[in-house]
Formats: structure tokens, C-alpha cells, sequence
């Protein structure tokens, strides 16, 4: 059974252009693992107090995997690389699996790696 991960861009100040820009490289990126599918989320109304949902539409891809929790490491390690070559603390990505959410930003440390590993425990129980 494949899993579904929610993954949305975020940085502080951004337009839709360029979220769009930093969804596409982000994809590129994604591109290169061995997931099922990659797709932009559907635009709905947007939660009170949120972005409007054509914003958020554009920052926030839906990546199907494979049931395989090296897959979902994969992904994260990805996701951790792209963001460490951005200016540091302008974006983050948050990633969210059925309940799960874990928020990233380029920033490398111990409460991080821990997040990331309760993250990927709960992906592989799915």
C-alpha cells in the first residue's frame, strides 16, 4: 500500500511566484527518488487564519510513496538538503503524513534529528 506525504514551502515574505519557484526546484529535486507519484495539492479553502488556499495550493506537493521507510528517508534527507543550500531561516517545509507533522528548516540539530526520527517511526507504522 503506498503512503501519501503532504510537503509545504514556506517562507516568510513569499509571493506566488515565488513559492511557485521554490516548488518547482523542490520537485526537480524529488524527481530523482524512486516515489510513485508527485503532485501539486488541490487548492481548497484555506484554514481560518492561513494563506488563502490558491497560496497554499502553489507551495504544498503530495508525494505517494512506496511503502518503504528507506523511501521516506530518502525523502527527508532530500528535503533537508534543499533546504540547507537556501539562506538560512527564510523557508522551511513542513511535512505531514495522516496526524504526523514535522516543520524543517535548513538549521541541522539535535531536537531537529530527533523530530525527524519520531517522523519517520510514524511513517513506517502507516
Amino acid at each position: 500500500m503506498a503512503a501519501q506525504v503532504a510537503l509545504e514551502i514556506l517562507e516568510t515574505g513569499a509571493d506566488d511566484e515565488r513559492l511557485d519557484e521554490l516548488t518547482r526546484s523542490l520537485r526537480r529535486e524529488l524527481e530523482e527518488l524512486d516515489v510513485d507519484r508527485i503532485e501539486r495539492a488541490k487548492g481548497g479553502p484555506a484554514p481560518a487564519g492561513t494563506r488563502s488556499a490558491e497560496l497554499a495550493a502553489v507551495a504544498t506537493l503530495v508525494i505517494t510513496l512506496k511503502e518503504s521507510s528507506a523511501l521516506a528517508a530518502a525523502l527527508v534527507r532530500t528535503v533537508r538538503s534543499w533546504l540547507a543550500r537556501g539562506q538560512p531561516g527564510s523557508k522551511s517545509i513542513r511535512l505531514t503524513m495522516g496526524d504526523t507533522s514535522v516543520e524543517l528548516t535548513g538549521a541541522t540539530n539535535e531536537v531537529t534529528d530527533r523530530l525527524v526520527q519520531e517522523f519517520l517511526r510514524s511513517v513506517a507504522a502507516h
